[in-house]
């Protein structure tokens, strides 16, 4: 059993057309089930793909900062790095390479604490391939069978599952 935390993240780059403000988006998982997910639009407006991925990868590693130290809480031990995916190649090498950055100088540095729970220990980022990345089902419309599988992933059940184990279960309606 997979007994440590693991999380995806996605950004849908300058999606809002009122104020061109990317959508950044993550989902987190202990032990193959989703425990938490959140869609928000960003704070500033990214001027690149690269920024908005730091910017939702950022996002995500302020969540599992958080449930790492609240597993450490409950006596869950934590012992290995959490893993993070995400599928923007230049995000990841900037967040996992500190040399990386020459180029990236005008992302704001509150978004580079990536960089330092990666030095720490705590995160490692790695690569998904989009079409695997189960953060991609809160930010564009999927074919219905790779929307599925991402559900599947994520522990979520359908309508049509939720009704037919409510009645398994004789669940009252009330």
């Amino acid at each position: 059993m997979n007994d440590h935390l693991k999380a995806f993240t996605d950004a849908d780059f300058a999606n809002r057309v009122d104020d061109r403000k990317s959508i950044a988006v993550y989902l987190t998982q202990f032990c193959g089930s989703t425990i938490s997910w959140a869609s928000q639009t960003e704070r500033t407006v990214a001027l690149h793909t690269t920024e908005a991925e730091y910017m939702a990868l950022s996002l995500l590693v302020q969540e599992v900062i958080h449930l790492r130290q609240m597993l450490k809480e409950l006596k869950v031990k934590q012992n290995d790095p959490s893993d993070v995916f995400m599928d923007n190649e230049s995000a990841r090498k900037l967040a996992n390479n500190p040399e990386f950055h020459s180029r990236t100088k005008y992302i704001d540095v509150r978004h580079h604490f990536v960089r330092e729970r990666v030095e720490l220990n705590e995160i490692k980022v790695k690569r998904v391939a989009g079409t695997e990345n189960m953060a991609d089902a809160f930010t564009k419309p999927l074919p219905r069978v790779k929307l599925e599988q991402h559900r599947a992933s994520m522990g979520l059940i359908s309508q049509g599952q939720y009704e037919a184990t409510k009645n398994s279960c004789n669940v009252d309606n009330q």
